[in-house]
């Protein structure tokens, strides 16, 4: 993605060969690469016999990076990576240099997909990195770490200067790997989380009842259902709760 779009380019190649040692690169390993740019880790992974497919909504930097790596081992994709069906790539796993205004829909996606990948790795601001890793009480916690918990691993692998980009980010980053532990949770399960985060500061209960249209006694209710007190907030349930709960709304008839 070019800098209109958003997108910090690494300049240290010490980096982006990091970033590839937590990939774990197999010869002739398929990896989804999100937002190439100029192709700085892109080269990196080719180095080390990936088989590379860039997704790059910048028409532009998608041509140069065909003219310029294009062969075997690389096939350019010219289109916005929240548009595509990660499942048409097969079995892959994933990586970029995130655009950091879309990092939060671009995690969304990955999690939520039924696609065959196992690892993702990638870089991220890292106020976004922590609400991967935090887990409940944490002030960080937040509904995108209860969708990450549902269906993989997040570990903060090493932090990055801004220094390391250009243009540089106003905030600091970091690099995330996320290891697939099971299948996505159903649309429901998530409509459920994102109406518990709804209002953070609010009691769980409330958040809810606002989000559904719902009277606060039902939702008291459902929360009982589940073994959810209806006086704490959403950053103290963990993801089994949320579980629970999402079974009682389906029972419920409300999802």
């Amino acid at each position: 993605m070019s800098r209109r779009l958003g997108q910090h380019f690494l300049t240290n190649p010490l980096i982006a060969e990091k970033i590839a040692d937590v990939l774990d690169i197999r010869a002739g390993e398929k990896i989804i690469e999100i937002g190439p740019g100029k192709g700085f880790l892109t080269s990196v992974l080719l180095d080390r016999k990936a088989a590379v497919t860039g997704i790059e909504i910048d028409e532009g930097l998608a041509l140069y990076l065909e003219k310029k790596m294009g062969g075997a081992d690389l096939v350019m994709v010219n289109r916005d990576f929240l548009d595509v069906d990660i499942s048409d790539y097969g079995a892959a796993k994933i990586c970029g240099n995130i655009p950091y205004q879309l990092a939060g829909k671009i995690i969304e996606k990955i999690v939520k997909s039924g696609a065959d990948w196992k690892t993702a790795v990638l870089m991220l601001p890292l106020a976004v990195a922590r609400r991967l890793v935090s887990v409940p009480g944490d002030s960080e916690y937040s509904a995108v770490s209860v969708m990450c918990s549902a269906a993989c691993l997040a570990t903060i692998e090493f932090t990055v200067s801004r220094d390391e980009f250009d243009p540089p980010p106003k905030i600091e980053s970091a690099v995330v790997r996320m290891a697939r532990t099971g299948p996505p949770m159903s649309g429901q399960f998530y409509e459920v989380v994102k109406g518990a985060f709804s209002m953070r500061r609010k009691k769980i209960k409330n958040s809810l009842s606002r989000y559904f249209s719902m009277p606060a006694g039902r939702i008291e209710a459902l929360l009982e259902a589940a073994g959810i007190s209806s006086s704490v907030r959403a950053q103290e349930v963990p993801f089994s709760e949320f579980k629970k709960l999402t079974d009682e709304f389906v029972k419920d008839g409300i999802l």
